[in-house]
């Protein structure tokens, strides 16, 4: 039979997590907000280059942006590469 362990009270986080949270926050330029805010508007990264398998092949594209667009259909479209 597997062995379990008792969850830590919920809400509550343990000296682990904590101590991993401080290190990680510590590495990280948490004052520069400018990410935070592109993140509220909807940007998660900018690709260099597609996406690729383990095997070289094309997972995600990039489309060009058209000169002239519709916001909304160009940001669908690359959703869908």
């Amino acid at each position: 039979m597997a062995k379990t362990y008792p969850l830590p009270e919920a809400g509550i986080a343990t000296d682990a997590t904590k101590v991993s949270n401080r290190t990680v926050a510590q590495s990280l330029p948490l004052s520069d907000q400018a990410d935070f805010d592109k993140a509220c508007r909807g940007l998660i990264a900018i690709l260099d280059g597609p996406i690729k398998t383990d095997e070289g092949h094309v997972a995600m594209g990039i489309l060009p942006k058209p000169k002239v667009q519709i916001a909304g259909v160009w940001r669908i479209a690359t959703f869908r590469t």
